[in-house]
């Protein structure tokens, strides 16, 4: 196929050398795992004749699109540099729409701040034009990428919002200029057109793609009261005393009667549908099977449920809608013992391109037609790699001291098993801590790996997919049983026979790097080191300035557990800054100045208290975010995490 020869071109193509993952040296292994992802987010457009995926030709993330019709070179939309890429889809048969964030230092009455601010970009593929979409009308907030509704009958137009004053503007895709259309239900931006009433405050406000109302909600956190309403303000739900914000509404169900929502109640938890004629609650089934704790995989053109995305040990799908269901299972059988995913797929569903992977591999795409059929090959995650040897990824469980089941994913270096062992052992809590880790290639983990060490990634209690009470296990427990559930991980492996005795080294990033400090205050002498990248170091600052009762302060309030807020000693026990002289393992912090997300004062704040420390060292990362989503960002991690590891966790 064409695009073979353009993604080699371009220098996507798998490298030419072989290697056995047992003689990698630091420098092999940091030039090998450290590169960005050279391809994700395959997208086909509308009509078929484009292909765009994320790329990486000259190190940070960028987009390549290739022409199915001409052939020839991909156009590369390669990011300002003062901009990270976040996201990338078509919304007509020729604009592709680019959501980035800018980042900007402002002097405010509080002094210079740093803030990011989050835009939308409307590539014409046709003339090649770029326009930063509602610039000028965004210019007040940092949120100027949110679109609230796809125009499809206008290609050349989408509906903006405006959240904090509540309005909608019709915005060009190829000036980037935009036009006031509604102001909705907020006081002091109330207008003579509101098709609201004005002195309502809105929480959440859903639109059909012709950009109509479709529901609209108030929620009031300090009494629990949650009101929904239809495009017509009839009331559908409401109801009182809930302690979080009970439903959000995120699609319609496939024959659009009826509202997607993630229910977070006492009674109810997952994708539940909302009908729009009554607001009776209902499970979401398909064959039969009620689903709970999915996600929708939605058409664009109408954003109505195709089908539901899940996750076991790897991402998964599960279609209703009959093209979707026949084709899936049929692509499935073209890859035996892989995982398929459908990504996108054109409006009449004749093209689609698809991801195909397997626990511990990086992700290959494909472009596949239905005429014919035929599967072509677009391009892979990490094509330097295609010639080495990974590191085997086993889904593990063990018990924590209380009880509570605790699932987890055991990488070995490559080639070994378990009787090779026991190995020095890096244990690897992820971010979140509202989330999760899955078998899946981790660049991070199979570099360790890839350095002789075994790598534990546990799924500590308040982790994402593992249901409600799960969850809700982990609140309260932000600086204890949740980092405790890792540390116990470290002993699970040692009974095993997996890990050496004498001791391990924690590494994270974000909560992940708090849950290694953390961790090296709760593990004692058991920490050989900690490792912590964009990580936080003090937790109540994150909310300290956000409006007590605001939906931000009581999700991380029930997280922290309340009487962190009350007590100066409950609060010290879950902030590493201010038990620093606790922490005798050696310590590496490593933060992106750019961070946004974690601001790098969570860093520098503790190097200060732990500066003069001979096993101390902060690695600053100049113009990089909190995601480590470029080439440098990558290397620089691996080779001081590395140096670090080689230092107090020897492979002898």
């Amino acid at each position: 196929m064409r695009l073979s020869s353009a993604i080699a071109a371009l220098g996507l193509a798998a490298w030419s050398m072989m290697a056995n993952a047992q003689s990698l040296n630091t420098t092999d292994i940091v030039e090998l795992y450290g590169q960005a992802d050279q391809a994700w987010g395959a997208e086909v457009s509308t009509e078929g004749d484009y292909v765009a995926i994320g790329c990486a030709p000259l190190g940070p993330p960028a987009v390549c699109i290739y022409s199915l019709t001409e052939g020839g070179q991909p156009k590369l939309f390669q990011i300002p540099d003062n901009a990270r890429l976040t996201d990338f889809f078509w919304i007509s048969p020729k604009h592709m729409l680019i959501r980035v964030n800018l980042f900007d230092t402002i002097q405010t009455s509080s002094g210079l701040q740093d803030y990011r601010f989050d835009r939308m970009i409307s590539f014409n593929v046709e003339t090649g034009n770029s326009e930063i979409l509602f610039n000028k009308e965004a210019r007040n907030t940092t949120q100027g990428d949110l679109m609230v509704a796809a125009l499809p009958e206008d290609e050349d137009k989408i509906l903006m919002m405006l959240w904090y004053e509540r309005s909608t503007w019709k915005v060009d895709l190829n000036k980037g200029s935009a036009r006031h259309e509604e102001t909705y239900g907020n006081q002091s931006q109330a207008t003579r057109n509101s098709r609201l009433n004005a002195t309502t405050e809105l929480d959440d406000i859903y639109f059909y793609p012709n950009g109509d109302v479709a529901a609209t909600v108030v929620w009031d956190n300090r009494t629990g009261k949650y009101t929904l309403k239809d495009g017509r303000r009839k009331t559908l739900i409401e109801s009182s005393g809930h302690d979080r914000y009970p439903y959000s509404i995120v699609g319609f169900s496939p024959d659009g009667e009826a509202l997607l929502a993630w229910a977070d109640t006492n009674d109810d938890y997952g994708l539940k549908q909302i009908s729009l004629e009554d607001g009776a609650i209902s499970a979401v089934e398909i064959d039969g099977q009620t689903l709970g704790n999915v996600s929708p995989i939605k058409d664009e053109t109408n954003d109505r449920m195709v089908g539901i995305a899940y996750a076991d040990d790897l991402p998964r799908q599960l279609f209703i809608d009959p093209v979707f269901k026949s084709w899936h299972e049929e692509l499935k059988l073209v890859f035996p013992d892989q995982n398929v995913l459908i990504t996108s797929w054109t409006s009449d569903k004749t093209m689609m391109t698809i991801a195909v992977q397997s626990e511990g591999k990086p992700s290959a795409y494909y472009l596949f037609e239905t005429e014919g059929p035929n599967v072509s090959p677009l391009a892979e995650a990490a094509p330097q790699l295609s010639q080495t040897m990974l590191g085997t990824v086993e889904p593990v469980q063990y018990t924590a001291s209380d009880g509570l089941e605790i699932p987890g994913y055991l990488t070995l270096p490559p080639g070994k098993t378990r009787e090779d062992g026991p190995f020095p052992l890096v244990l690897m809590p992820h971010g979140g801590p509202e989330a999760r880790d899955l078998a899946s290639f981790e660049w991070w983990a199979q570099s360790y790996a890839a350095a002789g060490y075994a790598v534990l990634q546990p799924n500590f209690r308040g982790s994402y997919g593992f249901g409600q009470s799960f969850r809700n296990a982990g609140f309260g427990e932000f600086g204890g049983k949740m980092i405790t559930d890792s540390l116990e991980g470290a002993q699970w492996a040692v009974e095993q026979g997996i890990a050496r005795e004498g001791g391990y080294c924690i590494v994270g990033a974000s909560y992940g790097g708090y849950a290694a400090l953390q961790g090296a205050i709760l593990g004692g002498e058991e920490v050989a080191c900690a490792i912590s990248v964009n990580g936080v170091s003090d937790p109540l600052s994150l909310i300290r300035n956000a409006p007590t009762g605001s939906d931000y302060f009581s999700y991380w309030e029930e997280y922290m557990g309340v009487t962190r807020f009350s007590s100066d000693d409950d609060a010290q026990a879950i902030t590493p800054r201010d038990r620093a002289a606790e922490i005798r393992s050696p310590v590496l912090l490593i933060h992106g100045r750019e961070d946004t997300t974690v601001d790098y004062v969570q860093s520098s704040a503790l190097a200060r208290v732990m500066d003069g420390r001979s096993d101390f060292k902060l690695v600053s990362m100049e113009g990089e975010d909190h995601y480590l989503g470029s080439r440098d960002a990558r290397q620089t991690v691996l080779s001081e995490s590395l140096d670090w590891l080689t230092r107090y966790l020897p492979l002898q």
